[in-house]
């Protein structure tokens, strides 16, 4: 049977850490490519179908199969002539570009291949001549999503991984359809108003709703996932991808910081240092700016600050430098379980056109906390801390206070004013 086919000519961006099992680098994965389209197609799905897990497995099966189905596509990768690996010297990169990527260096061996920024491949996907039409763009929109507001591999949501589509073709698939796949080589990049991605998400819920009549699924719900009015797009100042991390990575990290009699810190250590100081009673507690929508883990280590407190000569390495000292890190009590890892609510995906570079912000509307009315924030003291030094009753741990909308309001305001944040 003949089959439709789509094709994306995709330019990587900025640079890609794909990977298998045990650390293992196998270049670009069909598999992780489709398990990112799956995330974005959930995250728009959601909006139309609400928390009804049943309905979207239902429709989730029918744009990528399941144990049941299968799936109506297939994907094939070809590298061009432009495309690259190489090993990334991480001891030479910028200050900004290690903070957004500071999980990289503790898996080095995927340092040494890397996809280079600036190489191009194809990702072409095949549908039998059979499949509705409908189905065609979903798959479309979903890689468009991935690609425009996401990333692809390691630290994905920090700017690294993203790739930028260049060029659409098709063949067997009608005209119609075809013009609509034009404008994903668009990303709206230097423009005011986001006309394009809001566009495309307009589109893939008008999809969705069809095929919520066609399987009899059509339901009436209120419930958010991506919140269009906070996809931003800001302009950045640079000229090659490193620069760009590097100015990325500074504005983040100096904007979980707040200003404390001069010196910038974060809530988080300055909340654990108050405590402390305080022989383990909490004086003032800075507790509506915690940085737990940006996601856990957050561990607190201090080289001098803390352990002064606790009058505990500073570790040391060989060449006599200090080595910091492991303080503690925040955990979420959800019912009898810790968990000590939780996404981020917001994702930074990098753009360029006629060599100016941007970068896209996207906040994903929802729960920050598996239930967040009940569900407690804990802060566990490292069980070698020598607390007692300090306070009467150390204890292992404890609860600290949150307000999950001022949270989340923390992070739409970094979105708003990336453009106004310090940089170092």
């Amino acid at each position: 049977m003949k089959r439709k086919e789509l094709t994306f000519t995709v330019k990587v961006i900025t640079p890609t850490f794909m990977g298998g099992g045990f650390g293992q680098n196998d270049s670009i994965r069909p598999s992780e490519i489709k398990g990112l389209m799956r995330y974005w197609f959930r995250a728009v799905a959601g909006s139309i179908v609400g928390d009804d897990i049943k309905a979207l497995k239902k429709l989730e099966s029918l744009v990528f199969g399941s144990q049941e189905r299968r799936s109506p596509f297939g994907i094939v990768i070809k590298y061009l002539k432009e495309y690259e690996e190489y090993k990334l010297d991480w001891n030479n990169l910028e200050k900004g570009v290690k903070y957004l990527g500071f999980v990289i260096n503790m898996n080095k061996e995927r340092l040494n291949n890397v996809i280079k920024a600036g190489s191009k491949f194809e990702v072409k996907f095949l549908f039998k001549n059979s499949v509705d039409e409908r189905i065609i763009k979903l798959v479309a929109y979903s890689f468009y999503l991935a690609t425009a507001l996401g990333g692809f591999g390691l630290r994905a949501r920090r700017g690294f991984g993203s790739w930028q589509i260049i060029d659409v073709r098709t063949e067997g698939i009608e005209e119609k359809t075809s013009k609509d796949f034009e404008h994903l080589k668009d990303y709206d990049l230097g423009k005011d108003k986001i006309h394009n991605i809001k566009g495309i998400i307009e589109g893939f819920k008008e999809l969705i709703k069809n095929l919520t009549e066609i399987t009899n699924l059509n339901r009436n719900y209120n419930f958010k996932t991506i919140d269009e009015n906070f996809i931003y797009i800001h302009r950045l100042n640079s000229n090659n991808w490193q620069d760009v991390l590097d100015n990325l990575g500074n504005k983040y990290k100096n904007f979980r910081k707040i200003r404390i009699n001069g010196v910038f810190v974060t809530p988080e250590y300055y909340n654990i240092r108050n405590f402390i100081s305080n022989k383990c009673e909490w004086d003032k507690i800075r507790k509506n700016q915690w940085n737990f929508a940006f996601g856990l883990p957050i561990q607190i280590n201090s080289r001098e600050g803390i352990p002064n407190v606790l009058n505990v000569p500073p570790k040391r390495n060989k060449r006599g430098n200090i080595i910091p000292t492991t303080i503690g890190r925040f955990k979420v009590e959800h019912k009898n379980d810790y968990l000590e890892r939780l996404p981020s609510t917001v994702w930074f995906s990098i753009k360029e056109k006629n060599n100016q570079y941007y970068a896209i912000l996207t906040y994903l509307e929802g729960n920050l906390f598996p239930d967040e009315n009940n569900d407690k924030i804990i802060f566990e003291f490292d069980k070698f801390l020598p607390l007692n030094r300090k306070c009467n009753n150390p204890p292992k741990s404890i609860e600290v206070q949150y307000n999950a909308d001022e949270l989340k309001d923390k992070v739409k305001s970094f979105l708003r004013g990336f453009n106004n944040v310090r940089r170092n």
